[in-house]
């Protein structure tokens, strides 16, 4: 099996710049649609549990409606994900002030990559985009060289490598802004019945930090239990407002308990994989700025001749849910969610540099899609679209508040404000260097 990529221009800019969309698919049905501009992931189409494709992300269908987007649907966000207080802050002793795009306060890098257009590079199955923020855009120092490197493998990862080296200190803290509908954005056009209140969300995390009315982080450091952003066991996402940092942790993953009717479920297969697995909450992130190296052993697929059937998507035993249920949500998952990539862990690289662990999962029982997200920062933004006001996205589908759900990967918001926090400072020299996955299975 093979990934391809193909390239076929989208639209004109006003400078006269032509933007492109590409797309990266390999022979499982699985295609991911990115544009230069902006690094956005225009689509993501899967097939479901019955082999029916269909796109899983919002989005619009023309370049200019990404142009006057206010969602940041799909966007590569930089140099800096999330908010700045008081659109400034300072380092090394001097005072940078920013582009303030939120009331007084810098969101998501203020002009920020999402607005620009990218370079571009196919490189085999790879798509490259490279992106120069020059020394003072939106107020930010030094001239910021970005690479992003995008793969898609005939498993269903889709990994997304951020490198980016400055001439100066800064502020780097890039990530992705997909909004996710697993059942299909099709099926987003009613208010009611087409949110993600009933998607099914588990984070690994212990901790979250609480926010005031500004959306800022007040700097506490709080427990998720008997919060909303408790989202230790896997539960339905609801119907609440979500916009919250949770501080990612690997601390009693082997325990978690999933809802009645997923009983015995385990989407990360982590009752296995992470079993002797040191904690890094975020009160030991705090006091020693993951110092120790943390690493998880490889899940294996037991030997079961029901759960080869389960790992063939041409299988009609793939799409029997009652076959499942009879083997097992807990093994037939586990079927699905491992494969040959090498085992993730988290090294003592720095701040900059470490591979990827495992976030968060999201399964939708319709369509039986799940999604799993890793990565290698710190920190995960859940949003579940509170704000997206009433609009139409792509094939004239309506969109309305909690039509999609983001999970973002990064340094904690307003951290520069926050010594507490780990610092999203990039030094002169140094590189930066993280990866954001998505798993894409069913069951």
């Amino acid at each position: 099996m093979a990934t391809r990529i193909s390239k076929k221009d989208w639209g004109v800019l006003h400078g006269g710049r032509t933007a492109h969309l590409f797309q990266i698919e390999n022979d499982n049905g699985i295609q991911i649609i990115v544009s230069d501009y902006g690094g956005i992931i225009q689509s993501i189409i899967t097939p479901d549990k019955y082999g029916n494709l269909d796109d899983i992300v919002l989005g619009y269908d023309t370049l200019d409606e990404y142009i006057n987007d206010d969602c940041y649907f799909g966007a590569t966000v930089g140099r800096c994900a999330n908010r700045i207080a008081g659109a400034s802050f300072v380092l090394n002793g001097r005072e940078y002030r920013l582009t303030a795009n939120e009331n007084e306060n810098t969101l998501h890098g203020g002009n920020g990559f999402n607005k620009k257009l990218w370079d571009y590079n196919m490189e085999g199955d790879e798509l490259v985009l490279s992106y120069l923020s020059p020394d003072g855009e939106s107020g930010f120092p030094g001239n910021l060289h970005v690479t992003l490197f995008m793969t898609l493998s005939d498993e269903g990862t889709f990994r997304m490598t951020y490198l980016a080296e400055s001439d100066a200190d800064t502020i780097c803290n890039l990530t992705g802004h997909s909004y996710f509908n697993l059942s299909g954005v099709r099926n987003s056009c009613s208010e009611s019945t087409g949110n993600v209140a009933n998607h099914h969300l588990k984070i690994c995390a212990n901790v979250y930090t609480p926010v005031d009315s500004s959306v800022l982080p007040t700097g506490e450091i709080s427990p998720v239990e008997g919060t909303i952003y408790d989202f230790r066991d896997m539960r339905p996402v609801g119907n609440e407002s979500l916009d919250c940092n949770l501080g990612l942790n690997l601390a009693g993953t082997d325990s978690f308990s999933l809802p009645h009717d997923l009983a015995g479920a385990d989407p990360f297969g982590l009752s296995h994989d992470l079993a002797g697995t040191d904690s890094f909450a975020l009160s030991h992130f705090a006091s020693e700025h993951y110092e120790s190296a943390y690493t998880k052993s490889k899940c294996s697929i037991p030997a079961n001749t029901e759960l080869a059937h389960l790992a063939d998507e041409n299988d009609e035993s793939t799409r029997n849910e009652s076959k499942i249920k009879e083997i097992g949500y807990n093994e037939a998952v586990r079927a699905v969610e491992t494969d040959s990539d090498e085992s993730n862990c988290l090294e003592s690289l720095g701040n900059n540099q470490r591979k990827a662990i495992k976030n968060a999962c999201v399964y939708e029982k319709d369509s039986g899609r799940m999604l799993t997200v890793s990565s290698s920062l710190p920190g995960v933004q859940l949003y579940n679209g509170g704000f997206i006001t009433p609009r139409k996205g792509k094939n004239g589908v309506q969109y309305y508040p909690h039509s999609g759900l983001c999970l973002e990967p990064q340094f904690f918001p307003d951290a520069i404000h926050h010594p507490e926090f780990e610092q999203p400072i990039l030094r002169k020299g140094e590189k930066y260097e993280h990866s954001i996955e998505y798993r894409f299975s069913c069951i």
